[in-house]
C-alpha cells in the first residue's frame, strides 16, 4: 500500500516522532504546514474526576469522564428490570454545572447478568464476565439512552478491555458489543459519540493479544464506532517521551490488524485516561513527581497530543486532594499542573494546527496560527536542547515565564511558545520560516532574510511504499533552493533515533527505494536535500512498516464440523478454516461417503446471511439404517485445502424438511412481503405449510404469518416500525424445518 502525504482526517493529524520529525497515527500526515488545517477544539482539553469531589473541578473542562463514581452498568441496573438513577443523575447534573459535556462508560456487568463470576472484587462478582445474554445489554442502554439522550455526549463502550481486571471475554465478543452498543446508541441519540472500548497503551502484549483481533473482528463491521478510545499511562518511572512511544506502537499494531484499512484512519482517536507514576508494568515502582516535573509533563501531554494525531485528551485525575496512586497530582493547591494545563489551553483553543518539523539543531517544533502565526518548541527527551533559531522571537515557557532570546535557549520536556513580536517578520513563526530564517538581526525583520546562499529547505510531498525488507520513497522538490541548485537527495528510514537505512541520489531524480530493513518493524521515512553549501532539514515524516509478502496458499481444512440425520439425509454444518491462506474462500465441498455405493457431494457459497449464519448443507438421497462418513474441504484462489476429520452420520427413517431456500424480504410502511423457494428436501411427508417468522430485537416482539405448501410468499400486515429480523420455516407432519437464512428488512 501507498502511503501519501495528505490533509489529515478529523481524527488523526500529525504526529511527529519524538527523536526525529514530523511523523502520523496511522499514516495520516500532515502533507505541509499550509495544508494541514486542524483547528483544536476546547474538548482536547478533558478530564477524569474523582468520585469525592462533590463540586466542580478548579479548571475547565470540555468533557468529564464519568468512571468510578457508582454510576456503572452494575450500579444503576441492580436486578433485572430494576433501574436506579439518582447517583447519575446528581452526577450528570455536576457536568453540566462544571460547563462540560458529559462522557459516560458503559459497563461493568452486574452480577445477575454475567456469564461468569470474572471479576475483581472491587469492582463485583461478575462484573468482567460477558453478559449472559446480550438482551441485558442491549436493554441497559436502551434505558440509559432513552433517559439521558443527548444530555450524554459520548458513551465509551467498555474500560480497558484488553485487561482481565475488566474483561474476560473474548476479541469477538467485545466487538460485537461495540457494535450493538453503537446501534442502541445512535438510535435513542443519533449525535452521541460512540467510542470503541478503551485500551491501555503500556502493555504492549496485551495489545496484541486484545487489541489486534477486536480491531481485526470490527473491520467487516465496518468500525461501527466514531472514535477510537485509548489509555497512555507508560510505565511507572517513565516520561511523556515513552507515552508518546506507546502511541505509536498502538498505531503500528491497529495498522497491522487491519492491514492499513482507511476506515479505520478515519476514526477520531480519545485517549480518555493518561497520568504518570502509575506502579508497574511487572515490578516498575511508582513513582511521584516534583511540582515542576509535574506542571511540564502535563503541559507536554496536551501538546503531544495535538502533534500525535488525539481529538481529546483526559488528564486523569482532578481530585479533592492528594492521591496516592497518581504521580502526578491535580486538584485545588497544585498550582504548577494546574498552570500548564490553563495556559496550553490558552495557547491552543480555536487555534488551527499546521503541523510539526524537527529543527536543525534537534527541537520539536509544532506550528499554530491563532490570528498570528506561532510555534511551540521542546525538547525529544527529558535532556535539554540548545535552540538556537527563536533568536529575537518572543518565548514564554509552560510556567509562564519569558525567557532571553538574544541566544540559544536551552530547551527541556516542558514545552515553549515562540510569538514574532513587533518588527519581527510573522513568517519567521511558520514551518517554511522557522526553517529557513537566519538567527541573527536587528530585530526589524532582516533576520527572516536568507543569506546569500544556504541549504535548501525541506522536500515535501512524500509517498512511501512498503515492500519486502523496502521501502520506496518519492518526493518533490523543496520550494527554496537556497539559491543554489540541488544536488543530490537523501532518504533515511529510522526507528526510536536510530538510523536503519538510506538511499540517496542525485538531483533532479525524486525517489530511491531504502533497502535491508526488517520486516515488520516501523520506520519513519524523511527526506533532505543538499546543494552546495550542505544539507538542508527533513521533511516531515511518513510512518509505515515493511512487510513480507502475504503468503498464498490453499485455505486450512474447515473447524468444529457438525452433522445431525435429516430424512433420508443427514444436515452439515461448520465453521470457517482457522486461516483462508491469504486469499478469501470461494466455496466449501461436503462429501459423503456412503459403505455401499459412490459418495455424494454438495457444492456451497460461502455464508453471507446476517447473524453470521453458519455454512451448512444438506446432503439427500441416502439410504436409512446405517453410517455414513461426512468430511468439509474450503477452497481458494489457490485450490482445495485440506478435508475436516470425518465424523459420523446417520440418515433418519423420519423428519422434517430442510429450510427454506433464497429467502427476500421487502417492507412497506406496514408491511413485510416475504418470498422463498422450496428447501432441498421435503422430509418423510409432503410439506403441508410455511410459516414465516419476524422479530423485532429492540422491542422483543414478533409476528407471525403463514401460507399453503403451494404457495412462496406471506405478507405480514400492520407492523410496527423498526428493524425486523425474518426466517422462514417449512412445516410437514414430523415437524418444523430447519430455519431459513435470515434476512433484516426496515419497516417505517
Amino acid at each position: 500500500m501507498t502511503h501519501r502525504a495528505r490533509r489529515p482526517t478529523a481524527g488523526l493529524v500529525a504526529m511527529t516522532s519524538a527523536t526525529l520529525v514530523a511523523t502520523t497515527l496511522l499514516v495520516v500526515p500532515v502533507a505541509s504546514p499550509a495544508s494541514a488545517d486542524v483547528t483544536i477544539t476546547t474538548d482536547q482539553f478533558s478530564l477524569g474526576m474523582a468520585p469525592e469531589e462533590a463540586g466542580v473541578p478548579g479548571v475547565p473542562a470540555g468533557y468529564i469522564r464519568l468512571w468510578d463514581m457508582g454510576v456503572a452498568w452494575r450500579d444503576v441496573n441492580p436486578a433485572p428490570g430494576v433501574w436506579v438513577w439518582t447517583v447519575l443523575d446528581q452526577r450528570i447534573a455536576q457536568v453540566e454545572a462544571a460547563g462540560a459535556k458529559v462522557l459516560y462508560v458503559a459497563g461493568l456487568t452486574p452480577e445477575w447478568a454475567a456469564s461468569s463470576t470474572d471479576g475483581d472484587p472491587r469492582w463485583g462478582v461478575g462484573s468482567a464476565s460477558m453478559p449472559r445474554d446480550l438482551s441485558y445489554y442491549k436493554d441497559y442502554l436502551n434505558e440509559l439512552m432513552s433517559r439521558y439522550r443527548s444530555r450524554i455526549a459520548a458513551v465509551e463502550v467498555w474500560n480497558e478491555a484488553n485487561l482481565r481486571t475488566f474483561w474476560t471475554g473474548t476479541p469477538v465478543q467485545m466487538a460485537n458489543l461495540t457494535a450493538l452498543a453503537n446501534n442502541r446508541i445512535k438510535a435513542n441519540s443519533p449525535g452521541t459519540v460512540v467510542l470503541a472500548a478503551s485500551t491501555t497503551t503500556r502493555l504492549p502484549a496485551s495489545m496484541r493479544n486484545f487489541f489486534a483481533p477486536y480491531a481485526a473482528a470490527m473491520e467487516p463491521m465496518g468500525f461501527p464506532f466514531d472514535a477510537w478510545s485509548i489509555h497512555t499511562y507508560p510505565a511507572g518511572n517513565a516520561s511523556p517521551v515513552e507515552r508518546y512511544s506507546g502511541i505509536t506502537d498502538w498505531t503500528s499494531i491497529l495498522m497491522g490488524a487491519v492491514s492499513n484499512d482507511d476506515r479505520a484512519a478515519a476514526k477520531q482517536v480519545w485517549d480518555t485516561e493518561v497520568n504518570y507514576g502509575l506502579a508497574g508494568p511487572g515490578t516498575t515502582p511508582h513513582t511521584d513527581f516534583d511540582a515542576t516535573t509535574s506542571g511540564a509533563y502535563v503541559a507536554r501531554t496536551f501538546v503531544d497530543s495535538i502533534r500525535a494525531g488525539i481529538d481529546a485528551t483526559f488528564w486523569y485525575l482532578w481530585t479533592n486532594g492528594p492521591y496516592s496512586l497518581l504521580g502526578v497530582q491535580m486538584h485545588k493547591g497544585t498550582d504548577s499542573t494546574i498552570g500548564a494545563y490553563n495556559r496550553v489551553r490558552e495557547w491552543t483553543s480555536g487555534a488551527t494546527f499546521t503541523g510539526c518539523d524537527t529543527s536543525s539543531d534537534g527541537a520539536i517544533r509544532c506550528f499554530f496560527t491563532k490570528g498570528d502565526p506561532f510555534y511551540i518548541a521542546m525538547s525529544p527527551t527529558v535532556a535539554a536542547v540548545a535552540y538556537s533559531r527563536g533568536q529575537k522571537l518572543t518565548a514564554q515557557t509552560w510556567e509562564g515565564a519569558v525567557l532571553d532570546t538574544s541566544g540559544p535557549v536551552a530547551l527541556g520536556i516542558g514545552p515553549v511558545r515562540f510569538t514574532c513580536g513587533a518588527g519581527i517578520d510573522p513568517s519567521r513563526c511558520t514551518a517554511a520560516g522557522a526553517s529557513i530564517g537566519g538567527e541573527t538581526g536587528s530585530g526589524s525583520g532582516s533576520e527572516s532574510t536568507p543569506a546569500a546562499e544556504t541549504a535548501p529547505g525541506a522536500p515535501t510531498d512524500l509517498e512511501v511504499t512498503p515492500g519486502n525488507k523496502t521501502v520506496t520513497v518519492k518526493w518533490q522538490a523543496p520550494a527554496a533552493d537556497g539559491g543554489s541548485k540541488v544536488l543530490s537527495y537523501t532518504a533515511y528510514a529510522t526507528a526510536q533515533g536510530r538510523n536503519n537505512g538510506s538511499c540517496t541520489v542525485n538531483a533532479p531524480a525524486r525517489s530511491c527505494t531504502i533497502r535491508d530493513l526488517v520486516n515488520g518493524r516501523a520506520v519513519t521515512i524523511v527526506v533532505r536535500a543538499r546543494n552546495s553549501v550542505g544539507q538542508g532539514p527533513a521533511s516531515l515524516g511518513l510512518r509505515t512498516t515493511p512487510i513480507a509478502p502475504a503468503a498464498q496458499n490453499p485455505p486450512r481444512k474447515p473447524e468444529d464440523v457438525r452433522v445431525a440425520g435429516m430424512y433420508q439425509g443427514v444436515y452439515v454444518q461448520w465453521k470457517p478454516p482457522a486461516s483462508d491462506g491469504g486469499m478469501p474462500v470461494l466455496r466449501y465441498r461436503v462429501t459423503v461417503d456412503v459403505p455401499a455405493g459412490p459418495d455424494k457431494t454438495c457444492i456451497v457459497e460461502p455464508s453471507t446471511g446476517v447473524n453470521i449464519e453458519l455454512n451448512r448443507c444438506a446432503v439427500v438421497g441416502l439410504e436409512t439404517g446405517g453410517h455414513v462418513l461426512v468430511s468439509v474441504e474450503a477452497k481458494n484462489a489457490k485450490g482445495w485445502g485440506p478435508a475436516s476429520a470425518p465424523v459420523w452420520g446417520e440418515p433418519a427413517a423420519t423428519g422434517p424438511p430442510s429450510w427454506p431456500l433464497a429467502v427476500t424480504v421487502a417492507s412497506g410502511s406496514s408491511t413485510i412481503v416475504t418470498a422463498w423457494q422450496p428447501p432441498t428436501s421435503s422430509g418423510r411427508t409432503p410439506i403441508d405449510h410455511y410459516r414465516v417468522w419476524a422479530a423485532n430485537r429492540a422491542t422483543r416482539t414478533s409476528v407471525f404469518c403463514s401460507a399453503p405448501a403451494s404457495r412462496r410468499t406471506c405478507n405480514m400486515r400492520d407492523v410496527p416500525a423498526g428493524q425486523w429480523f425474518v426466517v422462514v420455516y417449512a412445516v410437514n407432519e414430523d415437524g418444523l424445518s430447519h430455519r431459513s437464512d435470515t434476512r433484516v428488512v426496515q419497516v417505517g
